[in-house]
């Protein structure tokens, strides 16, 4: 880039007069003498409206050229950032999901243990009272038996008891007759 330059013009200064005071009449005052310069050039250079309008131009396309590159950089990285997040969102997801799942299974399993050993609990206790039931009616029927039984030998006994008792009342009854010669009671005999 190139910068413009100035150019200086050179002025003499005027020289100071001065008048003196006399009586007498004045006298124009004589001009000093003036250093004749030479006019100086100006370099030779390139209007100033065209290096501005390049550099503003190819600062243009350079300041251009950097927010595309900026632009395009930054919405890669949105992308890629947005990606990432979906990309974990999604694993979270899946991972939330796997968990509630091996819970929810977890859960039925217990639940279905729960439910096995109360029906189970059920069963044995419905089990438990049948099986005492069959219990109390076989040991009444046992009982019920032995006191027939019972009955039937007291009957036999008391039965037994009896004949004996006529029987030896009886014999001692022939016994005291044969002693005695009573022949009608040995008849009834």
């Amino acid at each position: 880039m190139t910068t413009p330059t100035k150019s200086t013009d050179v002025k003499a200064k005027p020289a100071k007069t001065t008048v003196a005071k006399t009586d007498s009449k004045v006298a124009p005052a004589k001009k000093a003498p003036v250093a004749k310069t030479k006019p100086v050039a100006a370099p030779k250079t390139k209007p100033v409206a065209e290096p501005i309008e390049a550099a503003i131009e190819a600062n243009t396309e350079t300041v251009t050229k950097i927010v595309e590159t900026g632009t395009e950089v930054a919405k890669q990285s949105v992308e890629k950032a947005a990606e990432a997040s979906q990309e974990q969102i999604a694993t979270a997801a899946k991972v939330s999901q796997e968990q509630i799942t091996t819970a929810a299974k977890v859960s039925a399993d217990t639940f279905k243990g729960y439910e096995d050993f109360i029906a189970l609990s059920k069963e044995n206790i419905e089990a438990f009272v049948q099986t005492n039931a069959i219990y109390s009616k076989g040991v009444q029927e046992i009982n019920e038996t032995v006191l027939m039984l019972v009955q039937g030998n007291v009957a036999q006994t008391v039965d037994y008891t009896q004949k004996n008792s006529l029987l030896r009342v009886n014999r001692r009854s022939v016994l005291s007759a044969t002693r005695d010669g009573d022949s009608a009671i040995l008849q009834d005999c």
